[in-house]
């Protein structure tokens, strides 16, 4: 077996009570995917946000294709709704996403890690004894059987550019600083909505398929 190559992301150690390791191994499906890891307390009120791919913390998409020479300009209110829809930002547009005028600092932002990484990083606030990390992640095309091109014929963005595909999958974890226990599993615990609708964790995943093979594990170390 070939060893693991794992990129090392250091972010500042603001926190230093409370400092955070958090490994992910992508899985046999990862193919430039978003994705976003971010702190909640017990009760689902958002803390802070750890690491998101630029393309969605800077509130723009380019598609591939270019018109008269620009790459052309969109949002994706359906690419990570969990973390969105808490961010709370609600751009020009109207889509429930992040724009120029309340993007996430560049600290906590940054390019789509291809490859296995570890992020070490802390709050940038005292932390309650429990919390929770979660880690929601989704890759366009990735259609199925159920989320097919046409599943969602009326839903303007599901089906208006044939890029959505499967929706997107969260990963959560209960912290308890006050443990003995120092690694943590995050496990899936379901899907945000296949349009951005709304932030709400949809916990049936027995549509999804690849979708749960983007990801091959995540382990959070408290240190």
């Amino acid at each position: 077996i070939g060893k693991l190559e794992y990129e090392i992301v250091n972010h500042p150690l603001i926190n230093s009570e409370t400092k955070l390791t958090i490994d992910v191994r992508k899985g046999s499906f990862f193919d430039y995917p978003t994705y976003a890891l971010w702190i909640e307390d017990t009760t689902g009120n958002y803390l802070q946000t750890l690491y998101i791919t630029n393309n969605l913390a800077k509130g723009e998409f380019f598609n591939i294709i270019e018109k008269d020479g620009d790459p052309i300009h969109r949002e994706r209110p359906e690419a990570l709704p969990v973390w969105a829809h808490l961010f709370g930002s609600t751009s020009s547009l109207g889509n429930v996403v992040p724009d120029a005028d309340s993007k996430v600092p560049d600290g906590y932002s940054g390019a789509t890690i291809l490859n296995n990484f570890l992020l070490n990083t802390s709050s940038t606030r005292p932390l309650p004894q429990r919390f929770k990390i979660k880690f929601e992640i989704n890759q366009s095309f990735d259609w199925n059987e159920y989320y097919s091109k046409d599943r969602f014929p009326d839903d303007q963005i599901y089906s208006g550019d044939g890029k959505v595909g499967q929706p997107s999958i969260i990963y959560e974890v209960m912290i308890d600083l006050y443990s003995t226990q120092k690694h943590f599993v995050m496990m899936p615990i379901g899907h945000g909505h296949h349009s951005g609708e709304d932030g709400i964790v949809y916990s049936d995943l027995s549509a999804l398929t690849t979708a749960l093979q983007i990801i091959d594990r995540i382990i959070v170390e408290v240190k």
